[in-house]
C-alpha cells in the first residue's frame, strides 16, 4: 500500500512531513496588540456590563479576565480588530480588566488594566413584595426585595398584628413576620426612608376563611370558620386546634336526624381539662342549619369550652332570638358531609349518660388547613 500527497502528511502530522522529521507547533498568538477596553455600559453592582476590547490581531485567541466580574463571557461577530465581552460586576468599587493570549498571559507590553468605578446605587428602591402561604390567626412572612433596605424600611398593614423585621436581611432582602386577624383583602405597604425622601410599594393579597380538617375514624370533615361573625368563638376553637386538644377526643353524643357533638371526651369516657369558658356569640346572624357547626355549652350562657356540634338538620329553634340565649354558630362544613351523616347513623347506648356511640367515633387528627 502506497501512502501518497496530503494523506500522508496527516497520518505523520506530529512527526512533521517532507523529510525533515522535525514537529511543527501549532502558532501562539504572540502578535495579539490591544489599543484600549472600554465599558459600553454604566457599571453598577449586579447588572451585565459589555466590554469592548479594540486592537489588532484579535480573533487570535484572547480572553478577558476580571476577578470581580462573574460569568465572563466572549460575544459572536467579533473582528481582527474589535471583541466584545460581558460580565456582571459582583462587587461595589473598582473592576480590574486584563486581556490574556491562549496560555493565559497577560499581552505584556500592550496589556491594559482598567479600574473602573463600581457606584452604589443612587435611588432606593421597592421592587417587590411577596407573601408567604396567608392564613388566618398564623403567623406569615412577607419578602420585600429592592435596593438599599437596610436604610430603614418599614411595613404596615392593619389587619396584621405583631409586625416584626426578622433578622438576617440585607440591603436588597427584608423579611416581615405578622399575624393575620381577619379575612379578606389584607393591604400591606412597605415604606422606604433615606434622607428625608420616602418611597412606597403596596399589596392587596387575599386571607382566605379559615379551614379546619377533622381526620374522625370514619373519613375526614372539613370545617369553614367565620371569624367576622363569631370572633371570638373562632379563636376559641383554632386554639384548641393548634394546641392539639382535639387528638384522640371523640363524638361522645349522637342523635339521630339532630346532630353529632364532640370535643370533650376520650374513648374511656374521660373528661378532658379545658381552658376558661367563652362569651357567647350566638345574636350573630349565622343560623343553626344542616350543615353548620356551633359550640356546645350548659345552660349557664358563657359556659362554652372545647366541645362542639354539627347539625345534621335544619335546628332553627337553637338560635338567638334575643343577645342573651341560643347557640353560637361559627362556621359550615364544606367537605364531608357524608361522613357526618355517617356518623350521625351509628348505634349509640347509654354509658355515663345516653346517646353515646357503641363504637368510639374517634377524632384523630385536627388541623388548620387554610
Amino acid at each position: 500500500m502506497q501512502l501518497r500527497g496530503v494523506g500522508f502528511c496527516v497520518v505523520f502530522l506530529l512527526a512533521g512531513c517532507g523529510g525533515g522529521g522535525s514537529s511543527t507547533p501549532p502558532p501562539l498568538v504572540v502578535n495579539a496588540s490591544v489599543e484600549n477596553i472600554i465599558a459600553t455600559d454604566q457599571l453598577t453592582n449586579g447588572v451585565l456590563a459589555h466590554f469592548t476590547v479594540n486592537g489588532q490581531h484579535l480573533d487570535q485567541g484572547i480572553s478577558l479576565v476580571a476577578p470581580n466580574c462573574s460569568n465572563i463571557a466572549p460575544q459572536t461577530g467579533g473582528s481582527a480588530t474589535q471583541q466584545t465581552f460581558t460580565c456582571t460586576p459582583n462587587a461595589d468599587g473598582a473592576l480590574a480588566l486584563t486581556v490574556t493570549n491562549s496560555r493565559g498571559q497577560s499581552l505584556y507590553s500592550n496589556s491594559l488594566t482598567v479600574a473602573a468605578a463600581i457606584p452604589a446605587p443612587s435611588t432606593p428602591t421597592i421592587s417587590s413584595i411577596t407573601p408567604g402561604p396567608l392564613m388566618y390567626g398564623k403567623v406569615s412572612r412577607f419578602t420585600v426585595v429592592g435596593r438599599q433596605l437596610d436604610k430603614g424600611v418599614t411595613m404596615t398593614a392593619p389587619t396584621c398584628t405583631t409586625i416584626t423585621p426578622v433578622q438576617g436581611g440585607t440591603a436588597t432582602t427584608q423579611v416581615f413576620s405578622c399575624t393575620p386577624i381577619a379575612t379578606g383583602v389584607l393591604t400591606v405597604t412597605v415604606m422606604l426612608g433615606v434622607s428625608g425622601d420616602v418611597t412606597t410599594l403596596s399589596i392587596s393579597p387575599n386571607v382566605p376563611q379559615p379551614q379546619v380538617t377533622l381526620t374522625t375514624s370514619l373519613g375526614d370533615v372539613v370545617l369553614e370558620l367565620n371569624p367576622a361573625s363569631a370572633p371570638i368563638t373562632v379563636k376559641n376553637y383554632l386554639q384548641y386546634v393548634a394546641d392539639d386538644f382535639y387528638k384522640d377526643k371523640i363524638f361522645h353524643r349522637v342523635i339521630g336526624k339532630f346532630m353529632i357533638q364532640g370535643g370533650g371526651f376520650d374513648s374511656a369516657m374521660q373528661f378532658a381539662t379545658t381552658r376558661l369558658p367563652i362569651k357567647l356569640e350566638a345574636w350573630n346572624g349565622l343560623h343553626n342549619e344542616r350543615g353548620t357547626v356551633a359550640m356546645a355549652r350548659t345552660d349557664v350562657l358563657n359556659s362554652a369550652t372545647s366541645q362542639f356540634f354539627i347539625n345534621v338538620v335544619d335546628n332553627l329553634y337553637l338560635d338567638a332570638t334575643g343577645p342573651n340565649n341560643g347557640y353560637a354558630v361559627f362556621g359550615k362544613v364544606v367537605a364531608g358531609m357524608d361522613v357526618v351523616d355517617t356518623i350521625n347513623a351509628v348505634p349509640t347506648h347509654t354509658l355515663t349518660f345516653s346517646d353515646v356511640p357503641v363504637t368510639p367515633v374517634v377524632i384523630t387528627a385536627a388541623a388548620q388547613t387554610q
